[in-house]
């Protein structure tokens, strides 16, 4: 829930304040690819990040369909949008099918177990 609260309250902040994401020319980044990637971060943090993350991508990802162009349908960068968009998902399809994608960061390397000698005769 605290997730969520911020990601709307990012998604207000940068409305309020004005910022235009052509001056920083990242015009082809929405919302959504913000929301996407805080998801597949989520993957990597420990829970209490990893929840806030997720809350954070749902907000950003239910805040673009207020949009005048949501998901960019309809402007001009809508092919390089939707570009990132399917990379990004793919990302987050791969590490979603993973069968436990912890294991890529957090788990060591199982040690080999030392030879057993057979017993000599006597």
């Amino acid at each position: 829930m605290v997730g969520v609260l911020a990601g709307f309250l990012l998604d207000r902040l940068w409305w309020e304040l004005g910022l235009d994401k052509r001056d920083a020319k990242v015009a082809y980044l929405e919302h959504y690819h913000w929301g996407l990637v805080c998801w597949i971060l989520s993957f990597f943090a420990p829970y209490p990040v990893s929840a806030t993350l997720t809350g954070i991508g749902l907000a950003l990802i239910i805040a673009e369909w207020s949009q005048p162009h949501p998901f960019a349908y309809g402007s001009d960068h809508f092919g390089t949008s939707t570009a990132i968009g399917a990379a990004l998902t793919a990302i987050l399809l791969i590490l979603t099918l993973l069968p436990n994608p912890t294991y890529l960061w957090t788990s060591p390397a199982t040690p080999i177990p030392p030879k057993r000698s057979l017993p000599t005769p006597t």
